[in-house]
C-alpha cells in the first residue's frame, strides 16, 4: 500500500469483509498504467513483463501468498488456478531462480459450469529454496513454511 501510494499517489481503501480484507482503489490513471504491463483477468492474467529481478521476486512473493496453499504435513506449496498458461509462467519465474515446480493438470471439476484447473506444485529440496529466494510475506503461510 506504500508503494502504491508513493507510485500513483492514491491512499488504497482497507475493507474488513469478516474473514479477509480487501483492498479497493478505484483510478483510471493507475488502471491505465498496470494495464500497460500486463493482463489482470481471471483466466487470463499474465506475469508483468521486463520485471526486475527483485520485481519479480515480489510478484511471486505477492501472488503466493495471495493463491498459495502450504501443507505442512505433506511438505508442499500449491497454487491452483483456472489460468493454465499462468502457471506455467509461474513455473518459468521459478525456474529464472532455479526452483523447480510441477504443473498437474487442467482437472475439470466435478460441476461441469466450473472452469477447468491447473495445480502448481513445489516439493523437496525446492521448498527449501523457495523460503531462501521468495518466502512470503503473509505470517501463517511464513510459520507454515518454516514449520517445513
Amino acid at each position: 500500500m506504500d508503494l502504491f501510494k508513493k507510485e500513483f499517489n492514491i491512499e488504497p481503501k482497507i475493507r474488513n469483509l469478516g474473514k479477509y480484507f480487501r483492498i479497493e482503489i478505484a483510478s483510471k490513471p493507475a488502471f491505465l498504467n498496470l494495464i500497460k504491463i500486463g493482463n489482470y483477468a481471471t483466466k487470463d492474467w499474465q506475469i508483468p513483463k521486463n520485471l526486475t529481478k527483485k520485481s519479480k521476486i515480489e510478484w511471486l512473493k505477492a501472488f503466493f501468498d495471495c493463491e498459495s496453499n502450504v501443507n505442512v504435513y505433506k511438505k508442499y506449496i500449491a497454487l491452483k488456478s483456472v489460468n493454465f498458461n499462468g502457471l506455467l509462467q509461474v513455473k518459468d519465474a521459478l525456474r529464472f531462480f532455479k526452483i523447480e515446480s510441477r504443473v498437474y493438470g487442467p482437472y475439470q471439476p466435478k460441476n461441469q459450469e466450473h472452469s477447468p484447473y491447473g495445480i502448481l506444485a513445489i516439493t523437496g529440496e525446492d521448498i527449501r529454496l523457495y523460503k531462501r529466494l521468495i518466502n512470503f510475506h503473509h505470517p501463517a503461510k511464513k510459520e507454515k513454511l518454516n514449520e517445513i
